[in-house]
This record gives C-alpha cells, sequence and structure tokens, in this order.
C-alpha cells in the first residue's frame, strides 16, 4: 500500500483514514487532533509536522519499533474514537497529552 492512498495534507493536518497507521502514530507521540467521518470514511487528523513525516515513512518501511502492549492499547483507543463517530455522536477533538491519552 501506498502513503498516498492512506493519507495525505490537508491544510496544515495531515490525515490518514488508516486505523493502524493511527495507533502506531499515537504511541510514537503523535496526538490526534480530530476523527471526522464524511461518506462512510473516518478520517483522523494529524499535526503535520516534518517528525510525524519521518515515523510515517518509519511505519511503512517496516523500520519502526514501539512496544506491542501499548500499540494494541492504542488500536482498541483509535477503535473507540471511530465507533463514536460512526454511531452519530459527532467528530471527536482530540484532548489530553501528546499521545491521546485523556485524564
Amino acid at each position: 500500500m501506498k502513503l498516498g492512498q492512506v493519507a495525505g495534507i490537508m491544510g496544515s493536518n495531515w490525515q490518514t483514514s488508516d486505523l493502524w497507521l493511527a495507533a502506531y502514530l499515537r504511541c510514537r507521540g503523535h496526538k490526534i487532533l480530530t476523527v471526522t467521518c464524511e461518506r462512510g470514511r473516518v478520517t483522523m487528523s494529524f499535526e503535520n509536522v516534518v517528525a510525524l513525516n519521518e515515523t510515517v515513512r518509519g511505519f511503512y518501511d517496516q523500520t519502526a519499533a514501539v512496544e506491542p502492549l501499548e500499540y494494541r492499547a492504542q488500536i482498541g483507543q483509535v477503535r473507540d474514537m471511530i465507533g463514536a463517530v460512526n454511531r452519530g455522536e459527532g467528530g471527536w477533538n482530540g484532548s489530553g497529552n501528546g499521545n491521546g491519552k485523556t485524564g
């Protein structure tokens, strides 16, 4: 899968519809800014910074490493965000610390 198929830049934000990539980015400290759904497609937005682009490259080059249990937890949290949007609870605006956790 090529990067352009799942991600892009929208304004000053970087977007993806890839749950697995979004969870990995959260493990690496990148915060989800918003989760939206348009025409059945869920999109997660991140701040577009140089470090994020390097992190994405590592994910697709298969040179990235994160703690497996943290990755698993982040997958669950991203799924919860997507579920809230799909249930019609509105878009999700990120809050909390750098890894997207609240509290």
